[in-house]
């Protein structure tokens, strides 16, 4: 009976000790899932950041063209006119107010979405001078918001750039 004993400890340590080691090695197993799992919403996220900020690119572009549009379209209708125009007087068409408002709402929503606080500024300084270009009282403060966006512009773009380069040099060296 006293082998019977031990034969049992013996089944039950060695139950014991299977148990132990599948725990540790599923503890590790978890792990390296959390980790990969981790590693994989990092390159996720910075591929978003990255496509995001080359469509931002893509945007600021666009709403430097369409308010070069409103600024050549103010002057016009001031020529014609004999004045300098307001927005209340119609000057733009239907075309360039639709394509102001869809590329003033694209940058808006892109950049909601980047990570870089500087970026987001920039965006939002440039519409800004967007607008005013649009509003502005006089020919000389309607020039001057046209410097100011596309000198704004041309600061996003190069800061989305500088983020774009910090992502891929991030993503490779892991």
């Amino acid at each position: 009976m006293d082998g019977a004993i031990w034969g049992f400890v013996g089944v039950v340590v060695g139950g014991l000790i299977t148990v132990g080691a599948e725990i540790v090695r599923a503890r590790n197993e978890a792990s390296l899932d959390s980790d990969k799992r981790r590693d994989d919403r990092a390159v996720e996220r910075e591929r978003l950041q990255r496509d995001t900020l080359v469509e931002l690119l893509s945007a600021l572009t666009e709403l430097a063209r369409v308010t070069v549009r409103i600024s050549d379209a103010r002057v016009s209708a001031s020529a014609a006119a004999g004045r300098w125009v307001s927005i209340e007087d119609q000057y733009m068409t239907g075309e360039v107010r639709e394509a102001n408002a869809v590329v003033q709402l694209r940058v808006g929503a892109l950049s909601s979405i980047v990570l870089d606080d500087e970026v987001r500024a920039l965006c939002s300084k440039a519409t800004l001078a967007s607008i005013f270009v649009a509003q502005a009282n006089t020919r000389e403060a309607a020039e001057a918001a046209l410097v100011e966006h596309v000198t704004t512009v041309a600061d996003a773009s190069k800061r989305c750039g500088a983020v774009i380069r910090e992502l891929l040099i991030a993503s490779t060296s892991r």
